[in-house]
């Protein structure tokens, strides 16, 4: 598979939705360039919101900047929307939405989480501009749903957390529930899937970069250009005030893929963890700075060419595949 094509695939998907919605649906609220609105949005039932070049929505307190209700709708954002406050820049209303992103402009939150979506719908997130929260408690992208969801975050684009990057939770922020009419983590290996495709940065400043709760198949691809970083206090992000270190990519239980052509570090030493199931590490070329735990299962990591571990960097893989002729799989005994 040709996972550029499909990166490319995807953003076409994503631009072929958004324009269709901007030439079909009915606007909701337009923030127009040299403009600065600040009450709060919503969207909902076929809703357009949109936010000019030069446009500012801003809120403060605990409201909201957009709220994002039931049915399918969108928003476009070239300009910048901001909450000052302890409320989160993008949130959910109590209903089931079908909600697709395209950012180009500056997305962040101080207080709350940037995008916080936390009832069940489908969420489609595409980004080449910036996402950021540079508070300590909240998230970049923090999504709490059983629902199949995708992240695009495209070159030169950032996803940022002063804490923590992306979350794809249970709502309680690392206990595992079972219950499956609110929880991510529901014990079924379909529904909550969560496709994420890298050629940006995400960046969990103290925390985890990706944090992924429950036992689903998910997908991460980190491209050439991508850049993944974790910091130096992440913990165990499927442990309610978990003090355990963990790493700066954690994919959580079910058979996961993780692709790399990029850059993946932990800034406390701790770079990738597949978690439980039978996971598949394909390592095409990039960097990881850190180790990689496999976890449990029939773990099995491919690769090609020439990839460098430092000793004990590589945990828990049962398997190596190489796809190379002429391959070299060199560990450095530090």
């Amino acid at each position: 598979m040709n996972f550029n094509n499909n990166f490319k695939l995807l953003t076409l998907v994503a631009a072929l939705q958004v324009s269709f919605i901007s030439s079909s649906y009915a606007a909701s609220f337009t923030v127009a360039s040299g403009t600065t609105e600040t009450n709060k949005q919503t969207l909902s039932n076929l809703d357009l919101g949109t936010v000019e070049a030069g446009g500012t929505l801003t809120t403060s307190g605990s409201n909201d900047a957009v709220e994002v209700g039931n049915g399918v709708s969108t928003l476009v954002n070239d300009g910048i929307i901001s909450q000052t406050g302890t409320g989160n820049a993008i949130d959910t209303a109590s209903a089931t939405p079908v909600f697709i992103l395209e950012n180009r402009g500056l997305i962040g939150a101080v207080g709350g989480s940037t995008i916080k979506l936390d009832v069940n719908g489908t969420y489609i997130l595409s980004n080449s501009g910036v996402i950021t929260q540079t508070g300590t408690s909240g998230f970049g992208i923090d999504v709490e749903d059983k629902t199949p969801n995708i992240i695009i975050n495209k070159a030169g684009a950032e996803i940022y957390g002063q804490s923590t990057g992306i979350l794809l939770d249970d709502g309680a922020n690392g206990t595992i529930s079972n219950n499956p009419a609110t929880a991510r983590d529901t014990g079924s290996t379909t529904g909550a899937t969560a496709r994420i495709y890298n050629e940006g940065s995400i960046i969990g400043e103290r925390k985890t970069a990706i944090g992924l709760v429950g036992d689903y198949a998910d997908l991460l691809v980190n491209y050439a250009t991508g850049v993944i970083e974790g910091g130096p206090d992440a913990m165990r992000v499927d442990e309610l005030g978990s003090t355990t270190p963990a790493a700066a990519v954690q994919m959580g239980g079910g058979n996961d893929i993780l692709i790399n052509y990029g850059l993946i570090t932990g800034h406390n030493g701790k770079a990738i963890d597949l978690g439980a199931g039978d996971d598949l590490l394909r390592l095409f070329g990039g960097k990881v700075n850190g180790t990689i735990d496999g976890g449990t299962g029939n773990n099995t990591l491919e690769t090609a060419g020439t990839q460098f571990f430092a000793r004990g960097d590589l945990q828990n893989i049962q398997n190596i595949n190489i796809t190379s002729v002429t391959p070299r799989l060199v560990e450095i005994w530090m």
